[in-house]
């Protein structure tokens, strides 16, 4: 009886399956990129918060920061705080994402060169094992790429 064939979710997720820890350290990296990514924006309201309500703002009520120049100052180094976090995370999450994608693309490709090994040789007679190079080469390149940017950029719009 002919076995029933995995669909390629499934046979992915055998590949992946070991590297469910190190997923997990990359999302919440890209998570927490993410997060400061945005922060700034919300640092331009407390910008305009001060020059509208000027003492009254929400750094002069809530921090006692009374004066201006100094709201503006503050707000400049939490400014670069966030940036300089973000830029840490951004590198620590593309690191860990293109160490899983280049464990994941050896893999495959050792895996792969072990089962063209074990491929009756007459299924080359009908095959250019050139062209099965190509497309080889070409889809796991390809899913290197998804995991090494397309899963970050994934994670950032859902964020």
């Amino acid at each position: 009886m002919k076995k029933k064939h995995d669909s390629a979710f499934a046979r992915l997720n055998k590949y992946v399956g070991a590297l469910h820890y190190d997923i997990t350290i990359a999302t919440i990296l890209s998570i927490v990129s993410t997060i400061f990514d945005i922060l700034p924006e919300i640092l331009i309201g407390f910008a305009v918060d001060i020059i509208v309500y000027q003492k009254g703002s929400f750094l002069g009520q809530y921090l006692g920061i009374t004066n201006i120049l100094n709201q503006f100052m503050f707000l400049g180094v939490i400014t670069f705080l966030i940036w300089s976090i973000e830029a840490i995370f951004e590198y620590a999450y593309a690191l860990k994402w293109r160490h899983l994608a280049q464990k994941l693309q050896h893999q495959l490709r050792i895996d792969t060169y072990k089962h063209l090994q074990s491929v009756d040789v007459h299924f080359f007679d009908n095959a250019m094992s050139g062209n099965l190079v190509s497309i080889l080469n070409d889809d796991i390149n390809q899913l290197e790429r998804f995991f090494d940017n397309g899963l970050h950029m994934v994670i950032h719009i859902i964020t």
